[in-house]
């Protein structure tokens, strides 16, 4: 385990329950479900990769809004979006991601 890693797992950081409501209700509307991972930010990260494995969507949800990153067909993003707004953000980008190119994981 690297410094890094050992440092926030020895922090134990905490995720918020407002947070984790959130992200329960973006979770709840999405037509594909996404992994969801803990990160040591207390923030929870909503993840989409491609089988290619060149193609991915990461989102990592703060209190106060959603960090989107992603790289579909060689074009890259990285902005923020509000909760109310991220919903149909992300449907659309995975299904530009599945079009033509096979499975979404």
């Amino acid at each position: 385990m690297d410094g890094y890693t050992l440092e926030i797992f020895n922090n134990k950081p905490t995720i918020e329950k407002e947070l984790l409501d959130k992200v329960s209700n973006v979770i709840k509307k999405l037509k594909k479900q996404p992994f969801i991972a803990p990160t040591g930010f207390k923030s929870l990260q909503l993840e989409y990769d491609h089988e290619n494995g060149e193609d991915y969507i990461d989102c990592d949800c703060y209190a106060e809004y959603i960090e989107l990153d992603y790289c579909i067909n060689k074009k890259s993003f990285i902005g923020r979006y509000k909760y109310t707004e991220i919903v149909e953000v992300l449907d659309k980008l995975v299904e530009e991601m599945h079009t033509d190119k096979g499975s979404v994981n």
